[in-house]
């Protein structure tokens, strides 16, 4: 189905004597209007078949409503069903013998239709509120708890991705031969020597025994030392005595 609406508007001014014979002026509103109505070629031959008596009416009279109320809002939808109404009483409209091959998509226009503008100011604007309440159902986003929890799954997902490629390159890199990635941890450092430990120069003499007794004591059997003495009575710089120092050694066993 096609359709094709025209609107020619035209004003006119008129100077006239009123009653009391002053001049007066009128504005006269010419308006044509030009409709015309296809049968799609799928449906048949557009010449020679044409739509139903039913549905021109319908269409004319929603577009005569247009010339008053440009939008499909409450005004609009009150005026029509005076329009039906009016129409039905003048004889050119009659429900019961006519269909409308077009159905509306405001669904209180196929009530005023069916009931020839017999319905009240209540049960329409009862009809248009639900239609306009599903309109905005439909247009209104998500609820913000359904956003949150489509971000919270989308950065789930993320997150489980990015630990899947890592394992991936982990893996194929121990399969190529490299050597894998040091840990992010550091190991810990080795433990300290237990209390007591003696130093690794001392403990090059631990078989034989610390002769000055400042870590071991003798080795069991041993009770003398020979006593070394380097350069006794000599003093290194002029004017600056210093002893000698002394190192005992056990005797070569």
């Amino acid at each position: 189905m096609s359709a094709a609406f025209e609107n020619n508007f035209q004003a006119a001014r008129e100077r006239k004597e009123g009653p009391d014979g002053t001049e007066i002026q009128e504005t006269r509103y010419l308006v044509t209007i030009r409709l015309r109505l296809r049968l799609h070629p799928t449906k048949g031959d557009p010449q020679t078949d044409f739509i139903s008596r039913g549905t021109q009416i319908a269409v004319l009279l929603h577009e005569l409503c247009h010339l008053k109320h440009m939008n499909h809002g409450k005004d609009f939808m009150l005026f029509l069903r005076d329009v039906f109404a009016y129409a039905y009483k003048l004889g050119v409209f009659d429900p019961a013998a006519m269909t409308n091959e077009i159905p509306s998509p405001w669904p209180w226009e196929n009530v005023i239709f069916k009931t020839a503008g017999e319905v009240s100011d209540e049960e329409l604007l009862k009809i248009f509120a639900e239609h306009r309440a599903a309109q905005r159902k439909e247009a209104s986003p998500a609820s913000p708890e359904k956003e949150l929890a489509a971000a919270a799954a989308a950065a789930a997902k993320a997150s489980l991705e990015t630990e899947e490629k890592d394992i991936e390159a982990i893996s194929t890199s121990a399969s190529d031969g490299g050597a894998p990635e040091p840990p992010a941890t550091p190991p810990p450092p080795p433990p300290p020597p237990p209390f007591g430990a003696l130093p690794s120069m001392v403990a090059s003499f631990s078989s034989k025994g610390c002769v000055d007794e400042c870590c071991s004591p003798l080795p069991p059997g041993i009770s003398e030392v020979t006593e070394l003495s380097y350069g006794e009575g000599e003093s290194r710089l002029p004017g600056f005595e210093s002893p000698s120092p002394r190192l005992r050694l056990p005797p070569v066993m």
